[in-house]
């Protein structure tokens, strides 16, 4: 387990339902006392790897939604030939999402400057204060066109005042671009207060930064919940930074 956001992952439960044999997240998950994890392994599916260059129709695509493009075991030929394909597909813009930020901007720094991709969208998991701190100085380092954060699911409150502007730490645009913010949903859901909720979306408001507000810590994805109306209905999204990153 990466941090302690990944305890009650979406993404592991989704996948050991189509666990069996030539199934296609075979091999990938193990069952324990408390419900099915990752077993650290990793499935490249080839044959789809260059389906956007035959999408005509503009689309925003979360790259690996039940991965981590990033993770270690991910061969550096894989990071190259999904680069070449949001570089060859301009029309579509593209989220990245990561826990492992210290690779994607080592990889960025190579593949993604002078200038960045306009249509890739950048950014690190932050559940609580502990990750915000360790991943998002990592990010803002990273070239860009959109820094943003998922601070989903939100265990504690998180200030994220230190990171609106820093030019003397990250440089003219040391900024974050889109912050993204929910509870944990599924069976076991871990409680989210609404005035965590709350805080950053007046800092974000404060800044002048576009947040979305995703869902309420409850059982089903998507789900409103207790979160009030005003807060619900920030649904807002980045747009691409004008200045080179």
């Amino acid at each position: 387990m990466v941090s302690d956001g990944c305890r009650n992952c979406y993404a592991q439960r989704q996948a050991h339902r189509f666990n069996f044999p030539d199934g296609p997240y075979e091999g990938l998950t193990r069952m324990t006392s408390s419900g099915p994890v990752w077993n650290g392994n990793i499935k490249v599916v080839e044959n789809h790897l260059d389906d956007p260059l035959h999408w005509q129709k503009p689309e925003r695509i979360f790259v690996g939604s039940m991965s981590d493009l990033f993770h270690p075991r991910v061969p550096d030929s894989l990071v190259m030939r999904v680069w070449r394909t949001m570089r060859l597909t301009p029309r579509h813009t593209y989220l990245i999402l990561t826990k492992r930020a210290e690779r994607m901007r080592d990889w960025s720094l190579i593949l993604n400057n002078d200038p960045p991709l306009p249509n890739v969208q950048l950014g690190v998991s932050v559940e609580n204060q502990k990750m915000a701190e360790e991943r998002i100085p990592m990010l803002l380092k990273t070239p860009a066109a959109v820094r943003w954060i998922s601070a989903e699911p939100l265990l504690g409150p998180i200030d994220l005042s230190p990171y609106w502007m820093d030019r003397d730490r990250y440089g003219e645009c040391g900024t974050l671009d889109w912050v993204v913010v929910g509870g944990e949903s599924g069976p076991g859901h871990r409680p989210m207060k609404v005035e965590w909720l709350e805080s950053i979306v007046e800092q974000c408001v404060f800044a002048n930064v576009p947040v979305f507000v995703k869902q309420a810590a409850v059982r089903f994805p998507g789900t409103q919940g207790e979160i009030p109306d005003d807060l619900w209905a920030h649904k807002e999204f980045p747009e691409v930074a004008t200045c080179k990153r």
